[in-house]
């Protein structure tokens, strides 16, 4: 369990990294949802959607420092990004964090 645990916790880290450098390097540009960049970062989106969706993933994501890293890079990618792009992602942040709530 406890490996399963450490591997979480780097996928979340690795996901939160993502999702930044995709916003820093893409966030403005108009990036085509078919790209295979864009299609990364929402498949990786959409698996922490999918973790927040449970009672128990929403335990990890906001008792995990790494998790709580994801939820700050979430919140900021959603603060600075232009509503009209990415609409997907941004979709699946939102969806994301009001499971949280």
């Amino acid at each position: 369990m406890l490996c399963l645990q450490n591997k979480a916790e780097e996928f979340l880290q690795i996901t939160a990294r993502t999702v930044e450098s995709y916003f820093d390097s893409f966030g403005e540009e108009d990036e085509k949802e078919t790209s295979e960049e864009f299609q990364f970062v929402l498949a990786l989106t959409g698996t922490i959607t999918n973790m927040a969706a449970a009672a128990q993933g929403r335990d990890f994501l906001v008792t995990k420092d790494s998790g709580r890293v994801l939820i700050d890079t979430f919140i900021t990618v959603l603060s600075v990004s232009a509503v009209g792009k990415n609409v997907k992602m941004r979709n699946l942040i939102l969806m994301a964090l009001y499971n949280i709530r």
